[in-house]
């Protein structure tokens, strides 16, 4: 059953995020219920098409021993920006 609702909802860009060295400084956008209860973020670091999604997909399979992090996706949009 498909179903839609309008609430009333708390949007927020107070909280930022990185350290200005390897990890960009960039405001995040929250969105809470009136009682509080974080509902979404859309951190703009995080934001990637299908093509990335695949390229970073691609450059982790030539580091199969590695762990992979948010560090790995950063080294990643490093790379891919040189």
């Amino acid at each position: 059953m498909s179903e839609i609702n309008v609430q009333e909802v708390i949007v927020s860009r107070l909280l930022t995020r990185g350290d200005g060295k390897k990890d960009p400084i960039r405001k995040v956008l929250q969105v809470y219920t009136k009682s509080g209860e974080l509902l979404t973020e859309d951190d703009p670091l995080w934001r990637f098409c299908d093509a990335d999604m695949l390229d970073f997909a691609k450059y982790c399979t030539k580091r199969p021993n590695d762990y992979i992090n948010n560090n790995s996706l950063l080294e990643w949009q490093q790379n891919r920006n040189q």
